[in-house]
C-alpha cells in the first residue's frame, strides 16, 4: 500500500482489515469498541472487504472504519467514495 498524508491508498478490490489491525498494533476488539459495534460485526466485514463485498459495511461506519484502519474511505466503500479519476 502506498501512504500519501499518512494515509494508504489501499485497492478497492479487497481490504484485509486484520492485517491493517497488526500493522496498527490493534486487535478486533479494540476496533468494535471504538467504532461501537460487536467484534462478531468487525469479522463480518472483515471477511466481507477480503471478497470485495463493500456493501456489507453500512454507510454510517464506513468512514470511521476507514481512520481506525487508516485507509482511504474510498477502500471501505468505493461506491460512497469513488478513486478520483
Amino acid at each position: 500500500a502506498k501512504v500519501a498524508f499518512g494515509v494508504a491508498k489501499v485497492s478497492t478490490m479487497a481490504l484485509d482489515i486484520k492485517a491493517r489491525l497488526r500493522e496498527r498494533g490493534l486487535r478486533q476488539h479494540d476496533l468494535a469498541s471504538k467504532l461501537g459495534v460487536s467484534p462478531a460485526t468487525v469479522s463480518e466485514w472483515s471477511a466481507a472487504l477480503r471478497e470485495a463485498r463493500h456493501t456489507r459495511v453500512p454507510a454510517e461506519k464506513a468512514r470511521p472504519l476507514a481512520e481506525a484502519l487508516g485507509v482511504e474511505p474510498g477502500a471501505i466503500r468505493p461506491d460512497l467514495w469513488p478513486a478520483p479519476s
